[in-house]
C-alpha cells in the first residue's frame, strides 16, 4: 500500500489486519507532534472524513493508495469557525420558526423537525468545544463561555421536554437558546476579519 501525507509520498508497506491499530496509532501520533489534524483519508482517491482505522482495516485487502490529509490548528479553526458562523445563519431562524409550534399543538412532523433541531445543537457544541480545544487562550474563552451557557439551556430543555412543559421549551428557545447563538455568530464573526 502506498502512504501520502499532504500528497506527498511517505512510504511503501504491508500491513496486516492485526498490525492496523498500531500503525494508525502511530502514524497519529507524529502528525499531531508536528502540531496538525487529520482531515481526511483519501483510500484510493474515496475521501473518508472519520472512523479512518476502520474503513482502512475494512478495506485493507483493496487498497492501493491511502493518502492522510491534514490541517494545522489555525487551518482547521478557520474551516471550523466558517463552518458554525454559515450554519448559524440558517440555524437560527428555523429556531423561531419551530419554537411557535411549541405554543400550541405539537404534531409528528414538528416532532420529526424538533428531532433535526437536536442533531444541529449537537453538532454546535461538538464544533464550538473543539473549537475551545484547539484555540489560544484568547479566543478560547469565547467558546468557553458560549459553551457554558448552552450547557445550561440544553439541561433546561431537557427538563421542560421531561416535564411536558412545551411553553417553557418554546421561551427556552426563542429567548435564551436564540440569543446566545446570535452573539457567539457575531463574536465568531468578529475572529474571522
Amino acid at each position: 500500500m502506498r502512504i501520502l501525507i499532504d500528497n506527498k509520498h511517505e512510504a511503501d508497506i504491508d500491513l496486516e489486519n492485526g498490525q492496523i491499530k498500531a500503525w494508525w496509532e502511530e502514524l497519529c501520533s507524529e502528525i499531531n507532534k508536528a502540531d496538525r489534524f487529520i482531515y481526511s483519508v483519501s483510500i484510493d482517491n474515496q475521501p473518508v472524513y472519520d472512523l479512518f482505522d476502520k474503513h482502512i482495516e475494512n478495506n485493507l485487502i483493496n487498497i492501493d493508495e491511502l493518502n492522510v490529509q491534514t490541517k494545522t490548528k489555525q487551518e482547521s479553526a478557520i474551516e471550523t469557525t466558517g463552518a458554525i458562523s454559515d450554519y448559524l445563519e440558517r440555524f437560527i431562524p428555523a429556531i423561531t420558526e419551530l419554537s411557535d409550534h411549541f405554543y400550541g399543538e405539537l404534531t409528528e412532523e414538528n416532532w420529526g423537525t424538533f428531532s433535526y433541531f437536536i442533531e444541529g445543537l449537537s453538532w454546535i457544541l461538538q464544533s464550538i468545544e473543539f473549537l475551545q480545544v484547539i484555540s489560544d487562550e484568547g479566543t478560547s474563552a469565547i467558546h468557553t463561555k458560549t459553551l457554558q451557557e448552552l450547557s445550561k439551556i440544553v439541561e433546561e430543555l431537557e427538563a421542560g421536554l421531561e416535564d411536558k412543559q412545551f411553553v417553557l421549551v418554546g421561551d427556552l428557545m426563542q429567548y435564551e437558546l436564540s440569543p446566545v447563538l446570535e452573539s457567539y455568530k457575531e463574536e465568531i464573526t468578529k475572529l474571522e476579519m
